[in-house]
């Protein structure tokens, strides 16, 4: 099936309306989808998976952390702001909804979303995307949702080191982060944190051989640690439940030796040769530094289960 132009953006408008009525049906639903399961210790496991059924397919990431003692789980969510449905380039879009679920210190509350995807980005995957089709003629409309597995955590690491390329003087960074089946081309947008706006999506056809490096270096980086601790920063941390500071370290440790191509993506832009070369010599440093308590064998053990052990041993729990 050839998706058009003209027909991209009439599947991204049907997702815009459906994923709206979805997300409210969902919400609203969770608190009888959860009744009747006992908040306690011996309960908690099933509470948390209800909640992740309970948000289904609008959910992007989850995870379930601490102890037997302590645990808490925390959930991303996709989400649509009624009352702020626009970015900055005043396009709608889809914000993201990071929440966790503490059993001891006991609370539930939303993080900060640190990205948002753009109706343009959302038009280019039904027409570049591996989208699914049914009966030859009518596209899943939820197909796409699986594209966007990976842009929590990356995300995430990304608002946090260019926070610090900020603080250094660099603003113009322009990141990308990896899909099931392309890149998502991005930007920043500045308040107290930086925001990484999506703004499309390419697919791996039409990628350079660089931004296909570049992937790839991405997707084995975050392998095992797509869903952790790091994708409901900075509620886990302001409520003592979890550390995310070890991610920033692990992510940064399997990028480090390739720094400079990942600086050429994210520079690209960037005319002047010798402001170019000092960008990516700045974003070179920044990861040595996170990643020089690192080792190998760290690295390796910190994936799967092993980030779930990491972090209750860690935290003593």
């Amino acid at each position: 099936m050839i998706i058009t132009e003209s027909l991209a953006n009439g599947l991204k408008n049907r997702f815009f309306t459906e994923i709206s009525e979805e997300i409210d049906k969902r919400f609203k639903n969770l608190f009888q989808q959860t009744r009747g399961v006992k908040n306690s210790r011996t309960g908690w496991a099933k509470l948390a998976e209800k909640f992740q059924k309970g948000f289904d397919r609008c959910s992007i990431a989850s995870y379930q952390g601490g102890s037997k003692r302590k645990p808490y789980f925390g959930i991303c969510s996709l989400a649509i702001e009624k009352n702020k449905p626009y970015n900055s380039w005043n396009e709608k879009c889809l914000f993201s909804y990071p929440m966790i679920a503490s059993f001891e210190p006991r609370f539930a509350e939303p993080s900060i979303g640190l990205f948002n995807i753009s109706e343009h980005a959302i038009s280019r995957l039904y027409q570049r995307g591996n989208i699914k089709v049914v009966n030859e003629t009518e596209v899943d409309i939820f197909s796409i949702i699986p594209e966007f597995s990976l842009v929590p955590v990356w995300a995430m690491f990304w608002a946090r080191m260019i926070a610090e390329l900020i603080d250094d003087g660099i603003e113009d960074v322009r990141p990308v982060i990896p899909s099931r089946s392309g890149l998502f081309l991005a930007e920043i947008s500045f308040n107290k944190i930086p925001t990484i706006e999506i703004r499309t999506f390419v697919d791996d056809s039409h990628l350079t051989q660089l931004q296909k490096e570049v992937k790839e270096l991405f997707v084995h980086a975050s392998d095992g640690i797509q869903s952790s601790p790091l994708v409901f920063f900075p509620a886990n941390e302001y409520f003592g439940v979890d550390d995310t500071s070890i991610q920033l370290n692990m992510m940064a440790f399997r990028l480090v030796e390739q720094s400079n191509k990942i600086g050429k993506v994210f520079f690209h832009h960037i005319e002047d040769v010798e402001k170019k070369k000092f960008f990516i010599q700045k974003l070179s440093t920044l990861l040595e530094g996170f990643s020089s308590i690192i080792t190998m064998e760290m690295s390796d053990a910190y994936k799967g289960d092993g980030v779930r052990i990491f972090h209750s041993g860690l935290l003593k729990l």
